[in-house]
């Protein structure tokens, strides 16, 4: 008996012991349970304030990106050139929105593309915004070649293209060939005719429901023949009211320039030279160099604009000679009507050259020489290059030539990593 009624009560012992084991396993994985989900909270917390830190670097920097816009809009802040950076605010001192502070670098990527870095910090979060923005292709001068009512590229001629913001045309022939760049578009608001041989780096566009005639042999086309889904607009040509200082006979050597400058009637006799110098705008009713006089455009102080209202002559043997790289420092604007004008004006393009400058002429009818290259552009009322005749545009005229807005465009945004 009393062997059973130990067996008894070591039995009870043994069944309050292991409910005392099972109560505290579960009072340390209810603790841990317990700390687990603090840690849990706590962690939450700091991812919290965390996220909410970075959100609001973000949002700063987003400000200081359209702070930075907003002044270069309002023309509170230019544009940087040669490698300089223009700040809107700085790391040591930056601008404060709230408990938050931004600085935005404004800098130059490329002749026409600008960087704006901005930096936004809010305690230890920092966000890194980037907005890189390019000029509009706005001005009147889109194309290499360009007639209204039609253009003929004769036998052998060659159109390319290059951008003086980059240096000069020979500079950017590379690699054996013997083109430069692939952006000399030829345009027409009708049909466009290629003869044998012709070589055109760049698009060929005819007008809407117009061809382009390129079945001649050894035609070189780089880009489209498609038509133009709408007419290429011609504006009128608005001439600056300039008094004018009479008439100049040419018997001997003329200066002009710089500034606003108007005569009646300029006559330049062989052997004379005639030299303009910028920057000047020049209106000319009546203009004629005659064989053997030479004409210089010196547009090193500045653009020259030449307008031109009536007969405009560059005789055979007659010189043209720009001192420049570049086709924005020199524009002809020529009003003068040689194919519904009565009587029609005359309009000539005859001279020994190698133009580098742009030539807009909505009413006129020209056919270009072999011995006048342009190094520019040339829009007109129709157009015939004749045979190795040679058009090298310059894309500079694209966004910087006469009537560019100079407006901006987003190109791309993105997140820069933390400096």
């Amino acid at each position: 008996m009393k062997t059973l009624r130990f067996r008894t009560q070591f039995g009870d012992f043994d069944r309050r012991g292991a409910a005392l084991v099972f109560a505290l396993i579960l009072s340390v994985a209810v603790a841990s349970m317990s700390m687990a989900l603090l840690a849990m909270n706590l962690g939450n917390g700091r991812v919290r304030v965390q996220a909410q830190g970075l959100q609001r670097s973000f949002y700063v920097a987003e400000a200081g990106l359209s702070d930075a816009l907003a002044q270069l809009n309002s023309e509170l802040l230019d544009l940087p050139a040669d490698g300089d950076t223009f700040w809107v605010g700085t790391e040591d001192a930056p601008i404060a929105l709230g408990s938050s502070e931004y600085w935005v670098a404004v800098k130059e990527l490329g002749p026409r593309a600008y960087s704006l870095a901005a930096t936004g910090n809010d305690g230890r979060d920092q966000t890194r915004l980037e907005l890189v923005l390019s000029e509009v292709p706005d001005s009147l001068f889109q194309y290499a070649a360009f007639g209204a009512e039609g253009v003929v590229l004769d036998s052998n001629a060659f159109i390319d293209s290059y951008d003086s913001a980059y240096g000069s045309y020979d500079s950017q022939v590379e690699g054996g060939n013997d083109y430069a760049l692939e952006g000399g578009n030829v345009g027409s608001n009708g049909d466009i005719l290629l003869k044998a041989n012709t070589e055109v780096h760049g698009d060929v566009t005819p007008g809407p429901g117009h061809v382009v005639d390129d079945s001649a042999p050894n035609v070189f086309i780089s880009g489209s023949t498609d038509d133009a889904e709408e007419e290429f607009e011609m504006p009128t040509i608005d001439v600056p009211p300039i008094p004018s200082s009479g008439v100049i006979a040419g018997n001997a050597d003329v200066t002009l320039g710089p500034g606003l400058i108007h005569y009646d009637s300029v006559v330049m006799q062989g052997g004379t030279t005639l030299t303009i110098r910028g920057p000047a705008t020049f209106v000319v009713d009546q203009f004629k160099m005659k064989s053997n006089s030479n004409l210089i455009f010196d547009g090193s102080g500045g653009p020259i604009v030449v307008y031109g209202t009536g007969d405009f002559l560059l005789e055979s043997n007659s010189n043209v000679t720009t001192l420049s790289e570049s086709a924005l420092d020199v524009t002809l604007m020529l009003s003068g009507d040689n194919i519904d004008g009565t009587p029609p004006d005359q309009l000539k393009l005859s001279a020994n050259s190698e133009f580098i400058g742009a030539i807009y002429a909505p009413n006129s009818r020209f056919s270009l020489g072999s011995n006048f290259n342009i190094f520019g552009s040339i829009i007109c009322g129709d157009l015939d290059l004749s045979s190795f005749g040679e058009i090298h545009f310059d894309e500079a005229l694209r966004y910087d030539g006469f009537g560019a807005s100079g407006t901006l465009y987003t190109a791309l945004w993105r997140r820069l990593p933390k400096q």
